[in-house]
């Protein structure tokens, strides 16, 4: 069995292990909830308050850091459920909370007054064609600079601040050279 929808995500279960690929994409197995890992919950908050930050941009409101913190602690406090996993044991609830508060204050000081490029559109669904298969992304942030330069911003919490891998390492399967294809062929401008 073909698969013809390919993401990020399933990419990166191929890449990491081929077997596990195998069992949940094409064999379908079902896989019992073990829970939500506390840095996928710290990522999904961290990225709900910079979308709120981008979204509000749009419309020409300009959040205060300290609303933007405000905002990620009420997510927080809203989203957490008693099957989030702790595996490290020796950092607790509030570590967690505190580094995403960090994250959030690192990212609004390095960038304010956030007017580096204009946003577009967050989270963008992404759907084209590629070499015969059907390819599905999501931007979270896609913006344009002064002088026409479209950027795809990847938001991601679980590596320096603003880290991206080389351009030279990001022709394989990763979400951003896949993301910057396809949204070449969405707003008609030239790959790279």
């Amino acid at each position: 069995m073909v698969m013809s929808n390919y993401s990020y995500s399933r990419l990166t279960t191929y890449e990491n292990c081929p077997q596990q690929y195998k069992l949940r994409y094409i064999d379908k197995l079902e896989v019992p909830d073990a829970g939500e890992g506390i840095e996928a919950f710290l990522g999904h908050r961290v990225h709900e308050a910079l979308e709120k930050l981008h979204r509000e941009l749009i419309l020409t409101k300009r959040n205060d850091l300290q609303a933007l913190i405000d905002y990620y602690g009420q997510q927080w406090d809203k989203n957490w459920h008693r099957n989030v996993l702790i595996v490290k044991k020796e950092f607790t609830k509030e570590h967690y909370r505190r580094t995403g508060e960090e994250a959030l204050t690192n990212y609004y000081r390095r960038y304010q007054p956030f007017d580096q490029s204009k946003t577009l559109a967050t989270e963008y669904a992404l759907a084209f064609r590629l070499e015969g298969y059907s390819i599905r992304g999501v931007i979270d942030r896609l913006s344009q600079t002064r002088d026409g330069v479209y950027e795809i911003q990847d938001y991601k919490t679980s590596g320096p601040p603003g880290h991206f891998p080389p351009r030279r390492r990001s022709r394989g399967t990763g979400s951003l050279p896949s993301t910057r294809s396809g949204s070449g062929r969405s707003f008609g401008t030239p790959e790279e």
